[in-house]
């Protein structure tokens, strides 16, 4: 998809995490079918808020696919690590000292991140902020519950939905700043680190694996 400049980009995640609060206040598809309908009477609001929801679901999905297209061209490990930071539920990323063998760029490191349920990956320390920010942007719908509870938590017990949603809106600690830096650069980073990866993969004469060819 086309890039977006930094103020359409902080705006358009602005509606995403309000939009995401009201999701989760409710119900997904329920919520949606509701924006739907409100943008196709050309509701500002509704039109706003689920352009930014489409929006950052593309953008994941470029990731995605980037991330298949690892493995395609040949970079399996790079591949399988990703695999399996999305997958993780937590970010838990353990660093270890230790002489080790880099499961990536296959060069040696006395200092990795551990993956895998039975410790089987050792990921040189370089790729930890790769790896924090694709964990990040693999988990924005649960890292965006997460927060809704623990601000619902917050609020008086007796406090309508309605009402929390409306403090929501105008709070500047909800959809706060640093936040939403944190969302469009972990988006970016994780997009052109990969992309660029391939491109470097795919060039390269002869086609060999090269621990050059990956960018992070």
């Amino acid at each position: 998809m086309a890039a977006l400049d930094d103020d359409v980009f902080r705006s358009t995640l602005a509606h995403y995490i309000l939009t995401k609060a009201c999701v989760n206040a409710a119900d997904d598809d329920v919520y949606m079918r509701f924006l739907e309908k409100q943008a196709g009477s050309e509701q500002a609001m509704a039109v706003e808020q689920l352009r930014s929801v489409r929006t950052v679901t593309a953008l994941v999905a470029d990731i995605s696919g980037e991330i298949e297209n690892l493995s395609i061209c040949g970079l399996s490990k790079l591949h399988n690590v990703c695999q399996l930071v999305r997958e993780q539920a937590r970010p838990m990323f353990h660093v270890q000292r230790k002489w080790v063998v880099c499961s990536v760029s296959s060069l040696t490191t006395s200092e990795c991140v551990v993956l895998g349920n039975n410790s089987e990956w050792s990921v040189d320390v370089s790729y930890l902020p790769f790896l924090r920010m694709l964990w990040m942007v693999s988990h924005l719908d649960s890292i965006e519950y997460s927060k809704y509870v623990l601000f619902v938590n917050s609020r008086p017990g007796t406090e309508k939905t309605i009402d929390s949603l409306r403090h929501i809106e105008k709070s500047d600690c909800y959809v706060s700043a640093a936040h939403i830096t944190a969302y469009m650069f972990a988006l970016r980073y994780v997009l052109s680190t990969l992309q660029d990866t391939i491109k470097a993969y795919t060039e390269n004469t002869g086609g060999k694996h090269s621990a050059d060819d990956i960018r992070l």
